[in-house]
């Protein structure tokens, strides 16, 4: 569990804590209340929902820095995942990258991290480079069922599909996608 202080307050809480009655809303208060920025919205996904969205998709491909071998949390089995550019990742490839840090000597949770934004960035590229108005519909429909959210997804999907994605994302100058700033 990560210990996050508080840029508003100087203490520390473990964040992962905030979670523990599976309630997003609680993450979002300590979260408001850690940096005294308000979180006006939030989308939630679970290990096993993560897996099926990527697989949705069809995988995804990712800058994957170094070779990480670890149980999938899904399954207990094995899974490798090889260092390497461009590497193409299935969901149960993708959870393990995102959730490795132990594999890191130094600079555990910052490598974590950068790995998970790495991670959305290749799903929010693949979004981007779809060519219809149906194919995006289909994954719309797919993260609607693997996430939970407080957006109203008809609002979500009226506004993705007539591209304005201001307020989500990731920035990434050279692939064309926006971080988000609240």
């Amino acid at each position: 569990m990560a210990w996050c202080p508080s840029l508003a307050t100087g203490s520390s809480s473990r964040i992962n804590d905030a979670l523990l009655d599976n309630d997003p809303q609680k993450v979002v208060d300590e979260a408001e209340k850690l940096t005294g920025v308000e979180i006006p919205c939030y989308m939630m996904i679970t290990f096993a929902s993560f897996e099926a969205l990527i697989d949705a998709m069809g995988g995804i491909v990712v800058d994957v820095p170094k070779d990480i071998k670890v149980p999938d949390p899904m399954t207990a089995e094995d899974v490798t995942v090889k260092a390497g550019d461009d590497q193409y990742l299935d969901g149960s490839e993708a959870l393990v990258l995102a959730r490795a840090r132990k594999e890191y000597d130094d600079n555990q949770e910052a490598l974590r991290q950068i790995n998970v934004r790495n991670l959305e960035i290749a799903m929010l590229q693949k979004v981007l480079d779809l060519d219809s108005e149906k194919a995006a519909n289909v994954v719309l429909v797919d993260l609607e069922e693997n996430t939970s959210t407080i957006w109203t997804w008809p609002a979500l999907r009226r506004r993705s599909l007539q591209g304005d994605l201001s307020g989500f994302g990731v920035w990434d100058a050279g692939r064309g996608v926006q971080r988000w700033r609240p």
